[in-house]
């Protein structure tokens, strides 16, 4: 994303999202001004902001990025394009549902309906994901027990297809009726749940009763907006 096809994306996200400026638009972003004018003589556009602009207004990544296709992911005739996929995001507070799965936003009254969805690039799914798209959910973070790695308030990509433990990475677990994120470690006998907060003490777990704790996914990407 070089040159003149930048400054065409920053065009395309002002008009999707009715910013009369680079003021405007830095504003919805959540960034300051200068971080505009930084991606312009860079040329290179943060991802998150795409997933803002999604979030807030329904825009199409694709066309955001190309000028291909529909603006909004809403019109009938748009779609996350080839180089996206769709992934959706965890029920709040999060909650497992059927099927030892985390449910979706959109099985919070158990309707089946369509809750809030966010594009992600099938290439950085290709290097980390090892499911289907369909086992996939954003879960959003609460709380700062993984201070610094995950702030309140952060997205956390769960492949629920990985779901042997990895020591030493991100897992969401269920543990006593709660979803939590936090790091897996062993030692003899015992399974160990890390915080990266070391404000937090571990918990341990004899490996007797470690079926108590159920691996719900490992987190393979961390998606945060700017401050």
């Amino acid at each position: 994303m070089k040159g003149l096809h930048v400054e065409d994306i920053l065009r395309r996200m002002m008009h999707v999202s009715g910013s009369r400026n680079q003021a405007d638009l830095a504003a919805t972003l959540g960034v300051q001004r200068a971080a505009v004018t930084d991606a312009k003589r860079r040329g290179a556009v943060p991802p998150d902001w795409y997933m803002r602009l999604c979030r807030l207004y329904g825009a199409n990544p694709v066309w955001l990025e190309t000028g291909l296709g529909a603006e909004r992911l809403g019109d009938p005739e748009a779609g996350p394009g080839e180089d996206f996929v769709l992934v959706a995001e965890a029920a709040q507070p999060p909650r497992v549902g059927p099927g030892g799965f985390l449910a979706a936003s959109g099985d919070e009254d158990g309707d089946g309906g369509e809750g809030r969805r966010h594009a992600v690039r099938r290439d950085l799914l290709a290097r980390a994901a090892r499911g289907a798209p369909e086992d996939l959910l954003f879960l959003p973070v609460a709380g700062d027990a993984m201070e610094p790695t995950l702030r309140d308030g952060d997205l956390a990509l769960v492949d629920q297809a990985q779901r042997e433990p990895v020591y030493g990475k991100i897992h969401a677990l269920a543990v006593d009726g709660r979803v939590l994120v936090r790091r897996l470690d062993a030692r003899p006998g015992r399974l160990v749940i890390v915080s990266d907060n070391r404000g937090y003490p571990p918990l341990e777990t004899p490996l007797a009763e470690a079926a108590a704790v159920r691996i719900l996914g490992r987190v393979i990407w961390i998606g945060r907006e700017n401050p």
